[in-house]
């Protein structure tokens, strides 16, 4: 079956486009999208693609993936009937399941989806988009995890995201350290650190919450540092460990790089807002 969080976003990307219609054309859209993105086999090109012009594309599932990529789907539209994405029925002929129509609030939720890995180069563009000054190598490392992301290979991904994300530490670092004004404090911060990237995180989480507790930081800045900050580093890193170190190897999933892909951006975004204020303002505790 289709991992779910990948079905979620092909139907959305479904319904930005039908904002109403039936269920029976909600799977075929749905799995037509997993053709065109080559998730599933199915025709490659436009002139393939001319011979099945109105067809049912979900002749190209197999196997228990013709029962069960249907009803996912259909769960999930019950889902989005929950969070008032949806209603049921379409118009006063048509006022019931399976038909459906988009509402008012999710049309702004449609609209403000974000470009999905599956699509790398609108994911890349708009990754650019976001984080207009990152640095080349954090670039080209998530490229190529998106690349291997979708050639099925998600233990590549998972090492390229974690080699992006630990570049993007080791350039805070540097940036912490020229802002040490205090040559003892300065000294001390560096013997503190070793060369290990877990060190110098550590160390470097640990003066921002010295600066913190001295009341050095705005709120959004305070939640950056004790929210997002830590604990997507640490969940990238399990899982590039998990896929990079023979000796603590456990399976990654599609699933759980597809997760870490899409968060990747907001993450990279606070890092260089650390980044940022130190680049203009004193580290001190």
């Amino acid at each position: 079956m289709f991992p779910y969080n990948i079905t979620l976003s092909l139907l959305l990307e479904y319904l930005k486009s039908n904002y109403s219609g039936q269920f029976a054309n909600v799977v075929n859209g749905v799995v037509e999208l997993a053709v065109d993105k080559r998730l599933i086999n199915g025709p490659a090109t436009p002139q393939e693609k001319l011979q099945y012009f109105n067809a049912d594309y979900r002749q190209f599932l197999v196997g228990a993936d013709r029962q069960d990529v249907p009803e996912l789907i259909r769960q999930l539209m019950w889902r989005l009937l929950l969070q008032d994405v949806i209603v049921f029925g379409m118009d006063e002929s048509n006022p019931n399941w399976p038909w459906y129509r988009v509402t008012g609030y999710g049309d702004k939720i449609l609209q403000e989806q974000k470009m999905q890995p599956y699509d790398p180069d609108g994911f890349l563009r708009e990754f650019r988009n976001d984080n207009p000054t990152v640095d080349t190598l954090i670039y080209e490392y998530l490229e190529e995890a998106v690349r291997t992301f979708n050639h099925d290979c998600p233990k590549s991904a998972s090492v390229m995201l974690g080699a992006a994300s630990e570049k993007a530490i080791l350039i805070l670092y540097d940036t912490f350290l020229n802002a040490i004004s205090d040559v003892n404090k300065k000294t001390r911060f560096e013997r503190d650190a070793n060369w290990t990237i877990s060190s110098k995180f550590n160390v470097l989480q640990d003066r921002l919450q010295r600066m913190i507790n001295a009341r050095k930081f705005d709120r959004d800045t305070k939640d950056i540092i004790e929210g997002s900050f830590p604990s997507l580093f640490n969940l990238i890193r399990k899982h590039r460990n998990n896929a990079g170190h023979p000796e603590l190897f456990s399976d990654v999933s599609k699933d759980t790089i597809f997760l870490n892909l899409r968060i990747f951006s907001t993450y990279i975004s606070d890092i260089y807002k650390l980044i940022n204020h130190f680049t203009t303002n004193t580290a001190d505790w």
